[in-house]
């Protein structure tokens, strides 16, 4: 079952989910500049913005900036980033994704950390098209599964949650690589570029953010780890 809109918003508004996830958010954002490059004067969208940190680094350059989130703390932290002289090209809009209805369609969209979490994934590549100019780019993020390492792995993180008592607050969304790539096509997103890059290993969570942020940096920029990657970072174009 996809996850319901409000059970991931209050997922979303927990106090852990940014402080965890810190180094891989420097990964994304990375790969999100060497994607775009010149992004002067183009209309931007991130959706599902969390704090900002992908898009408002941007701020100087685009002439606009649209930042869509369905949690109003993730909001609330990503207004705070904005400096005082460019609030007048930044919008702000609290909706889930389907509520989100445009003024005008945009030259570059991030959707970087949602796919998994939405109540379709053909939906939301629909969405994501119909915003996008003819000939702009799309920034996407998702965890296909399977993958080599999620396969690997996956019976220690089923026997962790059984022994931690923990239980996920739900299940995000699975979908081979193939298939979310005909998805997109279908829209007409045509992929441009890929990286990947892989999550922390079993015994690393005691390590420090700096550690894990050069772990996994080597594994997005080593030929050979980077193909068994879990993260993908996808850059798409719209059929003009």
């Amino acid at each position: 079952m996809s996850p319901d809109t409000e059970t991931v918003k209050r997922f979303f508004d927990g106090p852990f989910y940014l402080e965890r996830g810190r180094h891989i958010i420097r990964i994304r954002a990375m790969v999100v500049q060497e994607f775009l490059g010149d992004v002067h004067g183009t209309r931007m969208l991130d959706i599902g913005c969390g704090d900002g940190s992908l898009s408002i680094p941007f701020l100087e350059k685009v002439s606009a900036l649209t930042l869509v989130d369905l949690s109003p703390r993730m909001l609330e932290l990503a207004e705070a980033r904005i400096p005082d002289h460019l609030r007048g090209r930044v919008e702000l809009v609290n909706t889930p994704l389907e509520g989100f209805e445009p003024g005008a369609a945009y030259d570059i969209i991030i959707c970087v950390g949602v796919l998994a979490h939405v109540p379709s994934i053909d939906a939301t590549l629909a969405k994501v098209a119909s915003c996008l100019k003819p000939g702009g780019l799309a920034v996407l993020e998702f965890a296909p599964n399977p993958n080599p390492l999620g396969g690997i792995l996956s019976p220690y993180y089923a026997l962790r949650r059984v022994f931690s008592g923990v239980k996920p607050a739900y299940s995000t969304n699975k979908m081979p690589l193939a298939q979310l790539l005909l998805a997109a096509e279908k829209h007409g997103l045509h992929l441009q570029k890929l990286r990947r890059h892989s999550f922390p290993l079993p015994g690393m969570g005691r390590w420090s953010k700096e550690l894990l942020y050069k772990y996994a940096l080597c594994t997005l920029n080593n030929p050979l780890l980077s193909k068994i990657g879990v993260e993908h970072l996808m850059l798409f174009k719209k059929a003009c």
